[in-house]
């Protein structure tokens, strides 16, 4: 009998911790901050495990925030999105700003996405095989001749996502598109020739042939509507942990945002071209960052 009451009193305690799972409530509470892993902006495995863009820029907040604990949690953006629709405390390192991700997590400006990376990505040349350097996303939808797979939880920013609103139609709607774990299995599915295109930024695709090395490379040719660059953020969930846990990496992110290490991890990966091309763009980027507020705690 007294073992059978020691065995329920450890399920109820248990019971109770794993409740609290996002949160631990010490001294020094760990913040979940959701990690995939999605070379080369996170890297969780491999010879270069913990390199990654937003890896190496995580490290720098937090040893401007000693008093607070990064935690791994191993979700992508869409369940992010579900958790942050649920109240339940949880930051995101690398979010695109939409407006209906705002109404339900606070941002801050975290990092650079050069848009010039935003590639169509196949297995098919007859997709390649055309005239113009680029192709344009807006016509491929628009033909629907070829099946596509794009994750509808994701964001490219506000000129690529309006495109495909108006345009695409899934091949099936059955296909799992809602809460992809790992973008990079899309990119799998693509090789494997299940589907004939995504889209991806060029540095994720190299680091995906580098991966995949035995296999044949995926194929990419750049978006003729893709903007400049787009900025990722670290969000967390709308309420008052996460407006506090926001402030505060905004305040890191104005200390950081012209030293070297900064600007080294932010460029990390990138391929000489893209560094070329973007250089003013990225000088006037860290310039913005450091110099004051770029949230949107003001915005509600």
């Amino acid at each position: 009998m007294k073992v059978l009451l020691t065995l329920l009193i450890c399920l109820f305690i248990n019971g109770s911790y794993a409740q609290d799972t996002f949160v631990q409530r010490s001294n020094r509470p760990a913040i979940p901050w959701a990690v995939v892993d999605l070379p080369p902006f996170y890297i969780l495995s491999g010879p270069h495990i913990g390199e990654g863009r937003i890896d190496r820029i995580r490290v720098l907040i937090q040893k401007e925030l000693p008093e607070i604990q990064f935690v791994d949690m191993n979700i992508g953006i869409g369940r992010a999105v579900e958790l942050w629709k649920m109240n339940k405390e949880v930051c995101y390192g690398a979010a695109l700003k939409t407006k209906e991700r705002m109404r339900w997590a606070y941002f801050t400006v975290s990092a650079f996405q050069p848009g010039s990376e935003l590639m169509l990505v196949t297995m098919n040349r007859a997709l390649l095989e055309t005239p113009a350097k680029k192709v344009s996303l807006k016509k491929l939808l628009r033909e629907n001749r070829w099946k596509g797979f794009i994750p509808m939880e994701r964001s490219y920013g506000e000129v690529i996502d309006k495109i495909i609103k108006e345009n695409y139609v899934p091949t099936n709607t059955k296909d799992p598109r809602i809460l992809t774990a790992d973008f990079g299995s899309i990119l799998k599915m693509v090789a494997k020739k299940r589907y004939d295109f995504t889209l991806e930024y060029s540095s994720v695709v190299n680091a995906y042939n580098a991966r995949n090395i035995t296999e044949p490379a995926l194929m990419m040719k750049p978006v003729l509507e893709s903007t400049s660059y787009v900025p990722l953020h670290f969000a967390c969930t709308k309420n008052e942990w996460g407006r506090d846990m926001v402030q505060k990496v905004d305040q890191a992110m104005q200390k950081i945002a012209l030293t070297k290490e900064y600007q080294e991890a932010v460029e990390a990966w990138m391929e000489p071209q893209t560094l070329k091309k973007n250089q003013q763009a990225l000088q006037e980027f860290y310039h913005r960052r450091a110099q004051g507020p770029w949230n949107t705690l003001s915005d509600e």
